[in-house]
């Protein structure tokens, strides 16, 4: 889990060496399963990670050659920037050279709708001194029309031109869209596209509940990129947008199915149902439960 890594986290709690821990989760997998290629996506801290040197002598033990990149989505299209380490794990003498496409950065302001949100006044009373100090600096930068983070520092002391990809995105709604004298939230729909997801792309009701999805998430034109370059060297990538139980099935019989890993995220009963039948023929999954509203959670 990036949380344990990334310098966003604030201080550090007992909680972040459990997250931390869940890369040893890939080396489990990888040593179960031996797939011909592993992607692992994590902020750039996980390189100076304190474990990160055994993490990889533990992959090149069970014969993985490691190509880590720091890949930023906005060279993907996507109107974030959004730098992640991927290290493409293949069993090769040598690591796997990849060439992925830089394509031209997208501007964030084609996500924004400013007709949608409820906006509120700059200068309503109760606004924080600081709030009113970044946006005046960020006005006299950009304009009347910018984004800025609620909080925080870098973009927050002057705002971010609507003419460049967006920064980071986070588990939070933590950029303030600003136009004139009014300002409001980026919404959660508009940080689907600024994620670079498919507009019809399903996202919880709930903002809190969407922006922790979207902060979490893999920007998809990033990892479709990685994929068709990984193909474009001969190994196979299969997608799947229905079918758990067969899905997973198919891995303990890969010399017939070609298949030797499966991934997938969804529902818990399905993949309750998917791990029983696995099983079943002698396989096993390993999951993690995400508890998405405090209904749950309680």
């Amino acid at each position: 889990a990036c949380q344990g890594h990334s310098p966003a986290r604030g201080k550090e709690r007992p909680h972040h060496d459990a997250q931390r821990a869940t890369a040893w989760a890939v080396v489990t997998c990888a040593e179960v399963h031996r797939p011909a290629a592993v992607i692992v996506e994590n902020v750039p801290a996980y390189a100076a990670w304190v474990l990160y040197p055994a993490w990889c002598a533990a992959m090149h033990a069970l014969g993985y050659a490691l190509a880590p990149m720091v890949l930023d989505a906005a060279d993907s299209g996507v109107p974030q920037h959004r730098r992640r380490l991927f290290v493409v794990a293949t069993r090769s003498k040598h690591p796997i050279e990849l060439r992925l496409p830089k394509r031209d950065h997208v501007a964030a302001a084609s996500a924004i709708d400013f007709s949608a949100g409820r906006w509120s006044a700059v200068d309503k009373p109760g606004r924080s001194a600081n709030t009113l100090a970044r946006v005046a600096a960020g006005r006299r930068a950009h304009g009347a029309r910018f984004v800025a983070p609620y909080y925080g520092s870098g973009s927050g002391e002057t705002g971010r031109s609507l003419d460049r990809p967006i920064g980071t995105l986070t588990t939070r709604a933590r950029w303030a869209l600003i136009d004139g004298e009014r300002m409001r939230m980026v919404l959660a729909s508009e940080g689907r596209e600024l994620m670079g997801f498919p507009g019809d792309y399903q996202l919880p009701a709930n903002e809190p509940q969407a922006w922790h999805l979207l902060g979490n998430a893999v920007c998809p034109p990033v990892a479709a990129d990685i994929i068709n370059a990984i193909r474009s060297t001969g190994a196979a990538v299969r997608l799947i947008t229905d079918g758990d139980v067969a899905g997973v099935i198919h891995t303990a019989d890969s010399e017939n199915t070609g298949v030797d890993i499966y991934m997938g995220t969804g529902g818990a009963p399905e993949g309750v149902l998917a791990a029983a039948a696995l099983r079943c023929i002698g396989g096993q999954m390993q999951c993690r439960l995400i508890l998405d509203t405090g209904e749950k959670r309680d």
